[in-house]
């Protein structure tokens, strides 16, 4: 905490660099999952040709599709084998995440998405300055 806060900008900002550092090198949460669930690596890997082609000629179900949410997670779970258990919890947390490493990923990103990427980087990169006033 910085006391006198309005009157001690550099205090701040050091308090602000510290916060930020502790979530840089702070580690990724872990889930234990009660049943045994694919990893997030293997689920990334490519698909057999196929199915690919499989997959462009059909069309995939959207939100509109008229089914009770736990068989809609069923359904968007089993397209990209994730194991739907007991709980639907663990399978939508894992279909969050590989939904996040697909996003962060380089190799799917668009060439917007990757302009968006460098222009945050280097926006990181510039001093940044708090204002309180």
């Amino acid at each position: 905490q910085v006391k006198n806060a309005e009157s001690n900008p550099k205090a701040v900002a050091s308090w602000v660099s510290s916060i930020e550092e502790i979530h840089r090198e702070k580690e990724p949460q872990s889930v234990h999952y009660t049943s045994p669930m694919p990893d997030i690596d293997s689920l990334m890997q490519a698909w057999p040709g196929a199915f690919e082609d499989l997959l462009s000629g059909v069309e995939l179900p959207g939100a509109d599709l008229d089914v009770p949410l736990k068989e809609f997670v069923q359904i968007c779970c089993s397209i990209l084998d994730i194991p739907v258990y007991k709980s639907h919890v663990q399978a939508l947390h894992l279909l969050c995440s590989l939904y996040v490493e697909f996003k962060e990923s380089q190799h799917f990103m668009t060439e917007d998405d990757k302009a968006d990427l460098a222009a945050e980087a280097a926006s990181d990169a510039a001093p940044q300055t708090l204002s309180l006033e």
